[in-house]
């Protein structure tokens, strides 16, 4: 026990981030014994921005998909739900954990805890969920540190890893790492995501493509049964319908508020709004391996010198967001401040020169998703671009086809606007995905020995504070070579109606229904 709880300090002490990093609001009061009173609605309705791709946590890996699978589903651990991502790790289907190794974990599973089909949650459970993440084509990417799952007893499980990995116990925070029913999803692995099978506070009733889905208090959920009975996900993927909805009180939550929607919710008495800062850094990926203009860093540094990131926060989000500069927001265990390069046009115009285009003289093209936030950045920034003599060609599509072409179109990708989102709460974690030569999500195609070097050692050193002069070096070779474009962090901006209570925004968007929310009448 003693060497449990060691290990359970020494992990708190390492996820733990100093005051004043990043803003919170505060959490929500508890009810008055009036609101006590009151009477609870039956059904939550809410307004999702986007449609789902598969509500198996194994397989539907956007933020789409596990803003429905987390209401599903649990993990080991998870973050302290009032601090947020990058604040304290907490026990969830584990109860303890005790490092046996540099490379082996051992985790003590909570008894008692029944699946949504009625079967007890075991050993075998969570072995096989490890094993089912770590095979998954589309998620598998997140678990290449594990090595093996061992099975010591009902109740208790070994994960080893390849190397020593500090990050392990934020990352198994995320959904990919949920653990599912073996029988379940082992019986019809192809269809799991139709009728999913989890501990969490809800069960899925009905998912409807592009409709939404409708979702069930789990009675027996070893939380406690949820104070609300019922969550109606409905799918609007027009942004100022979200809006709308709420004020006409079709909904009592809407997500992705726009930015210019805000006062308007603010000033309606019976509205208001839940907002937290993001973990998502809006960023271009350059195509490091162009032939042309883009395959040059001393342009890549000059298309950053062209823009005011903060006139951009400003004039396009409202001020509901920061300007980036590192690839990794402050909420972050091992985030460092990087240097930060305002708009200065004439040193674009230098090293447009030293990278022998002077006067630009060249056209570039940024691939988009269909946003309109991101078209009007992109719009922005063409305009900034054209006066040292870039012309940049704007194309928007389809999220799919966006990604067919990154992969598929290289002789014609300079730059694609995309999103990096902190899931882990862990900037060892955010690095590897993003920048790592090998990495599935590396869309820039970067390729540095010495960065990989140091992603790898710094990932492997447990004390964050050890690590700092290792990432002090990587966060200087990435401001140097500039395989991405940081442009902004996000502020989640949710809409609530006024009789809402107990929601907590999360800052990546995956919010998560705990037993408290309701709804008054």
């Amino acid at each position: 026990m003693k060497r449990m709880l060691v290990a359970l300090l020494a992990a708190a002490m390492l996820i733990a981030i100093p005051t004043g990093c990043t803003k919170k609001d505060p959490p929500p009061a508890p009810p008055s014994d009036d609101a006590q009173e009151r009477e609870i609605k039956d059904t939550i309705n809410i307004a999702l921005a986007y449609d789902i791709t598969s509500i198996d946590p194994h397989v539907g890996k956007e933020m789409r998909a596990c803003i429905i699978s987390q209401q599903i589903f649990d993990t080991l651990v998870e973050w302290d739900p009032q601090g947020g991502i990058g604040s304290t790790i907490l026990p969830c289907l584990a109860t303890e954990w005790e490092y046996l190794s540099d490379t082996s974990v051992q985790f003590k599973l909570r008894q008692g805890v029944l699946f949504q089909d009625g079967n007890e949650m075991t050993a075998e459970d969570v072995k096989y969920s490890m094993e089912r993440c770590m095979a998954s084509p589309q998620v598998g990417y997140n678990a290449t540190w594990m090595e093996s799952v061992d099975i010591v007893d009902e109740y208790t499980v070994v994960i080893n890893t390849h190397e020593p990995y500090a990050p392990m116990l934020p990352a198994l925070t995320i959904t990919p790492f949920s653990i599912v029913s073996k029988a379940a999803a082992s019986a019809d692995e192809k269809n799991f995501g139709s009728n999913p099978i989890g501990t969490g506070r809800y069960k899925l009733v009905k998912y409807t493509s592009g409709e939404g889905a409708q979702l069930e208090a789990f009675e027996d959920c070893w939380r406690g049964a949820p104070k609300t009975k019922n969550l109606d996900m409905m799918i609007v993927t027009e942004n100022a319908q979200r809006t709308i909805l709420l004020e006409t009180g079709e909904v009592d939550i809407a997500y992705e508020i726009l930015p210019n929607d805000v006062a308007k919710v603010e000033a309606n008495d019976a509205l208001k709004m839940a907002t937290t800062p993001g973990t998502k850094c809006y960023l271009a990926n350059y195509n490091t391996l162009s032939k042309g203009p883009i395959g040059n860093k001393l342009v890549r540094q000059a298309i950053e010198a062209c823009i005011d990131k903060q006139l951009l926060v400003d004039n396009v989000l409202y001020g509901y967001g920061t300007a980036a500069y590192n690839i990794v927001s402050p909420a972050n265990v091992g985030y460092q401040a990087v240097e930060e390069r305002p708009q200065d046009l004439e040193k674009a115009r230098a090293l447009l020169t030293e990278a022998g285009y002077p006067g630009g003289g060249f056209s570039i093209n940024l691939w988009l998703d269909t946003s309109n936030v991101w078209m009007q950045y992109a719009q922005i920034i063409q305009a900034d671009l054209d006066k040292v003599g870039i012309t940049l060609n704007i194309e928007a599509m389809e999220s799919s086809a966006l990604q067919s072409r990154e992969a598929n179109d290289k002789d014609n990708f300079d730059m694609s606007v995309r999103f990096m989102n902190s899931l882990t709460g862990d900037a060892r974690f955010t690095l590897y995905n993003l920048l790592y030569s090998t990495s599935a999500s590396n869309k820039s195609y970067w390729n540095h020995p010495r960065a990989d070097e140091l992603m790898m050692q710094g990932r492997a050193i447990v004390d964050v504070q050890a690590s700092h002069d290792l990432y002090t070096e990587l966060y200087g070779i990435i401001r140097d070579e500039m395989p991405s474009l940081p442009l902004y962090f996000d502020e989640i901006l949710v809409g609530l109606s006024a009789n809402v209570e107990g929601f907590i925004p999360r800052g990546d968007g995956i919010h998560v229904f705990g037993s408290d929310v309701v709804c008054y009448k």
